[in-house]
């Protein structure tokens, strides 16, 4: 912005330097005036130089500006982020909920999250599904066994996991030493663990 001001004073320091008055403006510009042309080209030159210069300062500024955009962009995903595995530890249903489903849209917007989200998800339920199939076991009648569905928090991470479409496909998934019950896979298992894992009534659809 200084090197426009700059130019533009130049301008008006060559037109007060050869046309001291308005007169002499006017007739410079006249067409009698045989030097009027070169005197038209020269600012005409600079007037273009001066908008050349105005256009990169302004993309420069559109530049940074999202730049700054991305950088907040950024801290806001990594806030929710954090958020959301905090949820994930949660007593409430309904918070845990919210941080699984956070955590599948920050790996669906951003792939930097996916291996890390993936890793999150089969962590939970190394470490939670002897627990949560205890409390399940209690709650559940025999006639219910018939249709019977694993907790919904299991059920939830297994469907984002192993969809026909999930943007999970190709990750590692270590289900190792795990209690998995009532579970329906669809999608590719190939590149996941269930080594020492407790298997009992679960489905695997190609």
């Amino acid at each position: 912005s200084i090197l426009l001001i700059l130019i533009i004073l130049i301008i008006i320091y060559i037109i007060r330097y050869y046309c001291p008055t308005y007169s002499e403006i006017a007739l410079n510009f006249s067409k009698d005036n045989p030097n009027g042309e070169f005197f038209k080209v020269i600012l005409t030159s600079l007037g273009g130089l001066a908008i050349f210069i105005g256009l990169w300062f302004n993309n420069k500024r559109i530049q940074e500006l999202a730049k700054q955009n991305e950088i907040s962009e950024r801290g806001n995903a990594d806030s929710r982020f954090n958020d959301a595995i905090k949820h994930m530890s949660s007593s409430d249903l309904s918070i845990v909920l919210g941080g699984i489903y956070t955590l599948f849209q920050l790996a669906n917007d951003y792939k930097r999250y996916r291996t890390i989200v993936a890793g999150l998800y089969t962590n939970f339920i190394r470490e939670k599904s002897e627990e949560l199939y205890s409390k399940w076991d209690k709650n559940i009648s025999k006639r219910e066994l018939t249709n019977a569905k694993p907790p919904i928090e299991i059920e939830t991470i297994i469907n984002l996991l192993f969809s026909k479409e999930s943007i999970f496909y190709g990750e590692y998934l270590d289900l190792s030493n795990t209690t998995l019950k009532y579970v329906n896979f669809y999608g590719d298992v190939f590149n996941c663990s269930f080594d020492c894992s407790i298997i009992s009534f679960c489905t695997f659809h190609s």
